[in-house]
Formats: C-alpha cells, sequence, structure tokens
C-alpha cells in the first residue's frame, strides 16, 4: 500500500486497514483482490499493489468515490504516492512522480534483469528521495532534509512464498525475509 493525496470521503465506507485484512485473508488471486478494491466506497486514498503466484499484478488507485486499476506496461508495474493521470501539483505528488519517473527509467534500461537485489538497489536510493535514509551519515541529503521518501519497504515474492522487509530506512537496516509458512504456523499456535 502507498498513501495518496488526501481527499475527503462524502459518505460512509472502509478504511484500508479493513481492505488490506481482508484481501490477506480471502483472496487466492489479483483478480479477486482487484473485484473487492473496485466494489466498495474508500475512506481513504490508497494505492494497493497487488500480486499473485501466477506472476499477475495491478495496481488499484482508490480515493473516496473514484477507483482506477493500473496493469502492468511492457513487463513495469510501479506505485508510488500519486494517482497516475492526476494533475495533483502539490509538492507530495511532484516528488512523488520524480520516484515514479526514476524508478520506471531504472526498469526499463533493465528489462530481463529485474531481481530481488535490483529491487533492494531501487528502494535504498537516495538519487530522487526514494528512501529517506542517511547513507554516508549526511543529514543535509534531500530525502531527510525535506522529509520525502521512504521509510519502509516491502519486497514480496509470492511464487516463492516471502516477504522481504526492510524495518526502516532500507539502506540502513537491510531486509529480513520472512517465510509465509513460518507466519502461518505461528498463527496456528496461538
Amino acid at each position: 500500500i502507498s498513501s495518496l493525496p488526501r481527499r475527503e470521503p462524502a459518505e460512509p465506507g472502509l478504511q484500508w486497514n479493513l481492505l488490506v485484512d481482508t484481501i490477506a485473508e480471502t483472496c487466492s488471486s489479483v483478480e479477486e483482490a482487484e473485484q473487492i478494491l473496485t466494489s466498495v466506497y474508500h475512506l481513504r486514498s490508497m494505492a494497493y499493489l497487488i500480486t499473485d503466484s501466477n506472476g499477475r499484478a495491478v495496481v488499484v488507485e482508490a480515493e473516496p468515490g473514484n477507483v482506477k486499476v493500473r496493469r502492468p506496461e511492457n513487463g513495469v508495474l510501479i506505485s508510488t504516492n500519486h494517482m497516475l493521470g492526476e494533475e495533483d501539483v502539490s509538492e507530495r505528488s511532484r516528488h512523488s512522480r520524480i520516484r515514479y519517473e526514476h524508478t520506471e527509467g531504472i526498469l526499463r534500461e533493465r528489462i530481463g534483469e529485474v531481481d530481488e537485489t535490483l529491487a533492494e538497489e531501487i528502494l535504498s536510493d537516495h538519487h530522487c528521495t526514494i528512501c529517506a535514509g542517511i547513507h554516508g551519515g549526511n543529514p543535509d541529503e534531500i530525502g531527510r532534509r525535506e522529509g520525502w521518501g521512504t521509510i519502509w519497504s516491502t519486497i514480496c515474492r509470492p511464487d516463492k512464498r516471502i516477504l522481504k522487509v526492510a524495518p526502516g530506512h532500507p539502506c540502513e537496516v537491510g531486509y529480513e525475509t520472512i517465510r509465509f509458512e513460518d507466519v502461518s504456523a505461528q498463527s496456528l499456535s496461538r
């Protein structure tokens, strides 16, 4: 999930955390998750990047009263903190567009080479505030100085049933691997 520019809801609806829990508990495919996300009224503006073990993926960009679904183009699908095609001129959206374009450029240059290592490199990148950590201990770097960038990141491999999580700035803490089987076993033992 990625937060999008705030829009005030006009009617009752569902909060993002309930939707994430519902999808995690009930869906086994991208299509099932997409159906849920496109059929409800959203209270908060969020982008949901959904993938499944069959290699399918979508980004559902949802805000109160408006839902858009994006699919991979030439094998690339990116989600940041703005709705593609929207004319929001806020500072937050400007930074998000810069991160999106930088990431898209890297992925297009490296088609056929995209793997977890490249994903970790991109998510730890400070070139355009993708990561908000301090590379080399310089607090004046743009990511920290302006308060933009990722503070936690996740790489999910549904096909391998693993989740790699950087619990903090990825450039500073690195990624920890969580296996789906371990999480399922912990849930059952409670």
